[in-house]
């Protein structure tokens, strides 16, 4: 099992050449969230360190580091530009900086490290949010054999557009495969026809990935690893990674009463491969998607282990939680196996949305009035009333749940995205 995903156009390498005592004061000052300097890299005003990870990428059995560096206006913004890669190799100290141009997202990630294109040398992908309202992440994968790293793949082109990305290796030959996931959609984003999962492999003749296997899925249910919630009305794409070890859970307002005070929650439970000391060998938490009422939840939100939003819609407030820490013992094959489920979390938050027509089946739940509005311009997208901008949608139809004034008697919109519901200053009304 390895790793994570990211980006890159156009690759130009620097080498840079610094002592071991220069190397050692600069590599264990690099901190993710913090200014990124290094003596011998080039980087523009506001560069940030934003991921980083480590891995044997020439396979010489020494652990390379890798880091994830890109400008923001602010530390805490979401939104990167400039995104690049830098990679210093652990046994000869030497540095490899790719030089990405044209590539930004919001929270990217190295979201992979393993062997693409089959020269028993590890690659580095990474993965950012678009951003739009059509769910879309953005993935590059860079290959840093040899002193030219070099892009093998690039998506969020005309022909190549996905929802979700997965690496798999399908023959167990070393070589990873890309599984993809998109959504169909119809007059708007927010309306779902249903899914292609297409197989993407590396092909050496050609020097490029091309897909050899599409498959047409009519709805989310029938597409691959994917999981349905009826009980809260959302469906997110399941790692691929946890098939067999991790359990499935659904709980109901009865049983989450003394819990969490939520509607309907769904469990993600890791099944443990031994049994511990005292001989137990109950599945152990792994993460977690509740649903709250909206008022329950704008009363107890921040008390601890409410979790972080995933969506609103209408009355209902989803949130997500992760564990407080690893239950095992370090060391063991348990510990290192509920580590490496958990990285792939994210990839499963982007690729959650809720599923509006199943609400009919929650009778707990409120179904929506649902209407159409035609943007015909670039038009920001704010999660509240007057509140802080999540992105730009393109010209589109979407999904109306509502309209508003604010005190300023300006009216809003509240428009169904990928996010979950949000707020559009209105351009028209239909």
């Amino acid at each position: 099992m390895k790793k994570l995903v990211l980006t890159a156009t156009s690759v130009v390498v620097a080498l840079a050449t610094l002592s071991s005592a220069a190397y050692a004061e600069q590599m264990t000052s690099i901190e993710t969230g913090k200014p990124f300097v290094m003596k011998g890299i080039d980087t523009k005003p506001n560069t940030y360190v934003i991921n980083q990870d480590w891995a044997d990428i020439n396979h010489d059995g020494i652990a390379d580091h890798i880091v994830l560096i890109g400008t923001k206006e602010d530390p805490k913004d979401a939104y990167v530009e400039n995104l690049n890669l830098v990679v210093q190799d652990g046994k000869t100290e030497r540095i490899l900086q790719s030089k990405i141009s044209e590539y930004a997202g919001y929270d990217p990630y190295i979201s992979f490290v393993g062997d693409f294109n089959g020269d028993h040398k590890e690659d580095i992908m990474v993965t950012a949010d678009t951003g739009g309202s059509g769910g879309y992440v953005s993935n590059r994968i860079v290959s840093f054999a040899g002193d030219a790293p070099k892009v093998i793949f690039e998506d969020m082109t005309q022909e190549q557009v996905f929802n979700h990305l997965e690496p798999v290796d399908q023959n167990g030959d070393g070589v990873y495969e890309l599984i993809s996931t998109t959504r169909i959609t119809g007059e708007s984003n927010a309306e779902t026809l249903g899914y292609e999962q297409s197989t993407l492999a590396f092909d050496k003749e050609k020097g490029k990935f091309r897909v050899t296997q599409t498959n047409k899925k009519s709805s989310m249910n029938e597409a691959i690893n994917s999981y349905h919630s009826k009980k809260g009305g959302y469906t997110f794409i399941v790692p691929r990674d946890w098939k067999d070890s991790v359990q499935m859970v659904e709980r109901n307002a009865e049983q989450l009463k003394d819990i969490s005070g939520g509607k309907s929650a769904t469990y993600m439970m890791y099944k443990p491969k031994h049994k511990d000391a005292s001989g137990d060998q109950s599945p152990q938490f792994l993460a977690g998607i509740t649903v709250y009422d909206k008022a329950f939840w704008e009363q107890h939100k921040d008390e601890p282990n409410m979790g972080g939003v995933l969506a609103q819609e209408n009355n209902l407030v989803v949130t997500f939680n992760g564990p407080q820490s690893n239950p095992f013992e370090p060391g063991g094959e348990d510990f290192a196996i509920y580590n490496e489920l958990f990285k792939h979390i994210k990839s499963l938050k982007y690729s959650f949305f809720m599923t509006p027509e199943e609400w009919k089946d929650n009778q707990d739940a409120q179904q929506p009035t649902v209407n159409k509005l035609q943007l015909k311009t670039l038009t920001n997208v704010y999660d509240g009333i007057n509140g802080k901008v999540l992105f730009a949608a393109s010209p589109q139809n979407v999904t109306v749940i509502g309209k508003k004034k604010d005190k300023n008697n300006v009216e809003w919109v509240e428009i169904v995205s990928w996010l979950g519901n949000a707020w559009i200053k209105a351009p028209q009304t239909k």
